[in-house]
């Protein structure tokens, strides 16, 4: 647990840290003092590591409690994947992150949601408006020799000749 963070084994033997916040640093300690002597971090009630099932029926037990759809546990890193993307965070952190030595992975694991899919329409129309905008000004503060004003119609900045744009008058 140096600097909040642990070192696991992926699937190739490869050592990675993943940095840890602070409530998960605190069940991780408390468990350690819990459980000085044991091989594995979490462990059932007969002193062994959980199952796949048991670990898979606790979360069905969680999600029924609270009301939600059950879910397998794998799900959760899909989730995560997806949420941290629509957040912003950059691809090869992710991969870093997850585990993953290509952000290729990580790629199948990110779930856009309409709504970022939205956002992302938005802010290019928003650029394409600012572009359009500039445009309009340059094209006003250029002079009024032969075919400026023409452009200044389609849009097209003054410095552009003529016969270089493609739109219609």
């Amino acid at each position: 647990m140096q600097r909040h963070k642990i070192s696991t084994i992926a699937n190739e033997p490869k050592p990675r840290s993943v940095p840890l916040s602070p409530p998960a640093v605190k069940i991780i300690a408390r468990q350690l003092a819990n459980h000085p002597k044991a091989k594995c971090l979490f462990l059932n009630a007969d002193g062994g590591p959980y199952t796949r099932y048991t670990l898979k029926t606790k979360l069905k037990r969680f999600c029924q409690k609270l009301n939600i759809k059950v879910f397998a546990p794998y799900a959760l890193r899909h989730t995560f994947c997806s949420m941290k993307s629509e957040d912003g965070m950059e691809t090869t952190s992710l991969a870093q992150l997850m585990g993953h030595s290509s952000t290729r992975t990580v790629q199948r694991y990110i779930s856009n949601t309409f709504a970022h899919y939205q956002g992302a329409v938005d802010t290019l129309a928003t650029r394409l408006e600012g572009i359009v905008q500039a445009g309009e000004k340059k094209a006003e503060v250029g002079g009024t020799a032969s075919g400026e004003d023409a452009k200044a119609g389609q849009n097209v900045p003054p410095d552009v000749p003529p016969e270089k744009t493609d739109l219609p008058p």
